[in-house]
């Protein structure tokens, strides 16, 4: 262990950790009067404004005004350095005990909450003999291990004790149907459904894979994903960016990728239903499996999504939207898609989806394309 501790120390010293006169590293949280947090390293407060330096955001200044709470703490590596002098919690002969290793500088009333999650991570363990522990990451550290996880830290260049983002939520789905008779039919299908939200951004990724025969021939097999990103520049207004990737071998189609910028607008925005609407441009290139040439088009585009929360379980869900080139406008593309879910458990859920798509720049026999899904959910 000894030569572990020197190996870390002789790095500290090489990424310039320790020196004359330096500062301490304080992180910081600042609960804003809309409900937002901020967490970041604190760079300097006087009674005007506090400097956090956030890793998503650069530098931010904040005015006090819109301050309701700001919980200071110093950093791992911090309280690290100061266990290597005298350990923390154990007061020097002649002085009283030491100060709490978290402070909290009160700017008014909090939510009993956010009062209750400031005061859990506040709290402190100790050893059985009696020595001190920190808590990192979500994990009681003894004090060597806190050296550790401050090189980590600073060579990951991640801030410790706050985890500003919150975790994505995800969704697997597995369809299966099958039709016996006249006609042997079956289709499966395949989706992956993943939402998170960071402070005024929402990030929403999607893919889906489908496959169906009918009397041992392929009638179905289609790959698709997308990104979205909606940032809220408004009230109810957003900006958003929408990235596509497809394939549909039925089609001819091996390669459609489409780029979409837009704005858009919250009609409805409440925590039973959520009604937007979007209008924006995008490029898009498509390479098909035949002799056809690539294609590239420029094309306007409308959209339209709706969340309703029928019950506690029961949630619809219903998405629209139209693309037309500006070139060529009759060969624009309509897509519909439509599903009702029911909770079963808190992590399975049972869906019915309807989706219809249309693409006029197609052959006639390739155009449309409609099909109802079933599935089951799992999520976590």
């Amino acid at each position: 262990m000894s030569r572990i501790l020197l190996c870390l120390f002789i790095l500290k010293l090489a990424l310039g950790w320790t020196h004359l006169g330096a500062a301490e590293t304080e992180l910081a949280q600042a609960v804003l009067d809309n409900g937002d947090r901020l967490s970041g390293i604190l760079l300097s407060q006087n009674e005007k404004e506090v400097d956090l330096q956030v890793d998503y955001l650069g530098k931010v200044v904040l005015p006090r005004d819109r301050i309701v709470d700001l919980i200071i703490s110093p950093s791992v590596e911090t309280l690290a350095e100061r266990g290597s002098e005298d350990r923390v919690g154990e007061p020097k002969e002649g002085q009283g005990p030491p100060p709490s290793s978290q402070q909290k500088e009160p700017m008014g009333e909090r939510p009993e909450k956010q009062l209750a999650d400031s005061e859990e991570t506040s709290e402190e363990a100790v050893n059985s003999d009696g020595s001190d522990m920190i808590r990192g990451g979500g994990q009681v550290l003894d004090p060597p291990k806190r050296i550790i996880v401050g090189v980590l830290a600073t060579l990951s260049e991640l801030e410790e004790g706050f985890n500003p983002l919150p975790a994505w939520t995800k969704q697997l789905q597995f369809g299966f149907n099958s039709l016996s008779g006249r006609q042997e039919q079956s289709s499966l299908n395949y989706s992956l459904q993943m939402s998170r939200k960071i402070e005024k951004n929402q990030l929403n990724f999607n893919a889906a894979y489908d496959y169906g025969e009918a009397d041992n021939t392929t009638t179905l097999d289609k790959l698709a994903t997308r990104f979205r990103w909606r940032k809220d520049i408004g009230p109810g207004i957003y900006y958003e960016s929408q990235s596509d990737y497809s394939s549909d071998s039925i089609k001819l189609i091996d390669s459609n990728i489409e780029q979409k910028f837009g704005l858009g607008t919250r009609f409805i925005d409440n925590t039973r239903s959520s009604l937007s609407a979007g209008l924006g441009a995008s490029g898009r290139w498509r390479n098909f499996a035949d002799d056809q040439e690539d294609e590239v088009a420029y094309l306007l585009n409308l959209s339209q999504d709706w969340d309703y929360k029928v019950t506690e379980k029961v949630a619809l869900k219903q998405d629209f939207t139209v693309a037309m080139p500006l070139e060529q406008s009759e060969d624009y593309e309509v897509n519909f898609a439509a599903s009702l879910s029911s909770a079963v458990t808190k992590s399975i859920n049972f869906s019915i989806r309807f989706q219809f798509g249309f693409d006029n720049s197609l052959e006639d026999d390739l155009k449309e394309d409609r099909r109802i899904i079933s599935s089951l959910g799992y999520s976590f």
